[in-house]
């Protein structure tokens, strides 16, 4: 970089970067010498870079986001499967009861050929 201001030189008057550290603070300082051509192109370099730190936030939240997701399914996938379960524990409980129930009739079906019924009871 020229250490001194020549004809085709563009001057930055303030730094958009006051916080960002030292590196680039000592590139704006050093801007006021820098052609406009040189000066549009580093403007256009920590623009990039402020974008780029916001859609690594953005990044970072849907991440986040996405992950919560997937523990809210986790757990609604586990409570409901243990609701199917039991479901299924009484409903076979309550097969058993009317098969070997002393004064139940069981009907079994679709073991016999041709679709027909066959009946009988339990002592």
């Amino acid at each position: 970089m020229p250490s001194s201001p020549d004809d085709a030189s563009h001057p930055i008057e303030e730094s958009p970067l006051d916080a960002s550290g030292p590196l680039l603070q000592s590139l704006y300082n050093e801007m006021k010498y820098l052609t406009e051509e040189q000066a549009k192109m580093l403007n256009k370099i920590t623009i990039g870079k402020a974008q780029t730190r916001v859609q690594t936030t953005e990044i970072s939240y849907l991440t986040k986001a996405i992950k919560a997701k997937d523990s809210m399914l986790a757990q609604l996938k586990h409570h409901y499967l243990k609701e199917l379960e039991a479901i299924e524990k009484v409903l076979q409980d309550r097969l058993v009861f009317l098969i070997y129930s002393h004064w139940t009739y069981a009907i079994v079906k679709d073991f016999l050929p041709f679709g027909q019924t066959f009946v009988f009871a339990c002592d």
